[in-house]
């Protein structure tokens, strides 16, 4: 931004730094006790330098042509608000006073409402950081009335548009703001035309019809399944892990861990990589010998390993519920580094040339060097989906169906888009995002911008799972079917 920004280049860096720091994903509760989609803190913004700067500016360009005295608002959010209003006014050369108005008097000292040098008959504006419901506000109106004075405007730094705003309409307020929800693209009700797909070829996975023909005898929940030549290794929870001759069903070998796998097995050469966990909040990481089923090495390692190994050049890379990340020497299984986060690791990390990137369940994604360091961090909420990179950013699908597009060197957001129904897959495809989501949806989004390119519907069952080729994309059903979709 310019040493000396217009009030354009001055709105869209606040806005900028409200996405980036002051929306937050999955936290907080709402009033009805419920964990909200998303929540605005604005106040981790104005008690910043910068953000009370930019603040005061904006909303001091909205009075400064007004007749007034004085400017307040209800405690708490008003607080910084009306501090750096007084100091840009003063700058200007307009010298007025502030008042804040508590929530209740107290039982001691001078019991005042209203704390400020405001007199009756002054006139003054009342401002607040956000006005939703406007319960704040109107408690700080009455108080403001009580005392004499006349209140020739209220602005607020974002205005929901709801029960709030239009209270004060009906009392003949006039409330202005800088931002509505529609300024951070939240609660847009877009409606889509679906297009319909009229020619589907469905795929035969021969790996499925391994597997429904020899779940019979194994008798326990098919954690993992992956081929390895001719060969099909199958884990199961109960901890063992059986290998098959594809072509005729017969076990080459059988292996008992003695203890019961959780997560996906990596196959890495002619070793496959199998943790097995019990119930004392312990895991063993088992290399086993694929062409006969030995065991090569085994670590202890705390915590249940819930996310898939990763290969990072001669290391693993493998998170756990004891919320770290190890990176293990692939030779000899011993802990070369763990990275310590807020929540378990269900995801399977994932790297470029440039990172590391860790999903936790405290709702962060982390970046981290080759070395284990943090590099930066971001909040989107719970992520429930393998991120996907693209040249210089990094996609993300969280719980709450909602798909982030960040910045992989500086974890910055570029933007966000938020479906209406649930969401179970992403993945690149010709330079546009793909969305699976229910009852057969796909949604096609901007790589740069995040908007809808097209939608099409492609049948009534919900997508489970999208890879991506060329020309098509192969997408998966929860009802065990897939299909080629060729996208002209």
């Amino acid at each position: 931004m310019s040493l000396n920004p217009s009030l354009n280049e001055t709105r869209e860096r606040l806005r900028e730094i409200i996405l980036n720091y002051g929306l937050k994903w999955d936290e907080g509760i709402n009033p009805n006790g419920y964990v909200p989609k998303w929540i605005f803190d604005l106040r981790e913004i104005i008690l910043t330098p910068e953000g009370a700067k930019l603040a005061a500016k904006l909303i001091y360009d909205k009075i400064k042509d007004l007749d007034f005295d004085a400017i307040g608002g209800p405690s708490l959010a008003a607080e910084p608000l009306v501090a750096s209003l007084l100091m840009y006014a003063y700058n200007q050369n307009k010298n007025i006073c502030g008042f804040i108005v508590r929530k209740e008097p107290n039982n001691f000292g001078l019991r005042k409402k209203v704390e400020g040098p405001i007199k009756t008959n002054q006139k003054v504006v009342l401002v607040d950081d956000a006005l939703n419901t406007g319960r704040g506000m109107l408690d700080a109106v009455e108080s403001i009335n009580k005392q004499g004075c006349q209140i020739v405007k209220i602005v607020t730094l974002l205005d929901f548009l709801k029960a709030g705003h239009d209270k004060f309409l009906e009392q003949g307020y006039h409330v202005d703001y800088i931002y509505s929800l529609e300024d951070f693209n939240l609660e847009l009700n877009e409606a889509y035309e679906y297009g319909e797909i009229k020619e589907l070829t469905e795929v035969q996975d021969n790996n499925i019809q391994i597997l429904n023909e020899i779940k019979g005898s194994l008798n326990d929940e098919i954690i993992d399944s992956q081929l390895h030549g001719n060969l099909l290794v199958v884990a199961l929870k109960n901890g063992s892990v059986w290998c098959f001759d594809r072509e005729t069903s017969i076990v080459k070998w059988h292996l008992d861990l003695g203890e019961s796998i959780f997560a996906p097995m990596l196959i890495d050469g002619n070793t496959a990589v199998v943790s097995a966990s019990s119930g004392l909040k312990r895991s063993l990481l088992f290399s086993i010998d694929i062409d006969d089923g030995k065991v090569i090495n085994y670590v202890r390692i705390k915590g249940v390993l819930y996310s898939a190994p990763a290969i990072y050049e001669e290391s693993y890379l493998i998170g756990s519920d004891d919320k770290k990340l190890y990176c293990i020497d692939k030779k000899n299984l011993e802990t070369i580094w763990n990275f310590q986060t807020g929540g378990a690791i269900k995801l399977k990390p994932i790297f470029d040339n440039h990172a590391i990137y860790l999903c936790s369940n405290d709702g962060f994604i982390y970046a981290l060097n080759f070395d284990g360091e943090l590099k930066w961090k971001k909040n989107c909420g719970k992520i429930d989906v393998l991120p996907v990179v693209f040249e210089d950013r990094i996609m993300l699908k969280s719980e709450s169906d909602v798909v982030f597009c960040l910045n992989k060197h500086n974890g910055t957001l570029n933007w966000f888009f938020q479906l209406k129904n649930k969401a179970f897959d992403v993945k690149i495809f010709n330079s546009s995002i793909v969305v699976g989501g229910l009852l057969g949806y796909l949604f096609f989004l901007d790589i740069d911008s995040g908007k809808v390119r097209k939608t099409l519907k492609i049948s009534n069952e919900n997508i489970k799972k999208i890879e991506a080729s060329d020309d098509k994309l192969l997408v998966g059903f929860e009802n065990g079917k897939s299909y080629n979709v060729r996208i002209t």
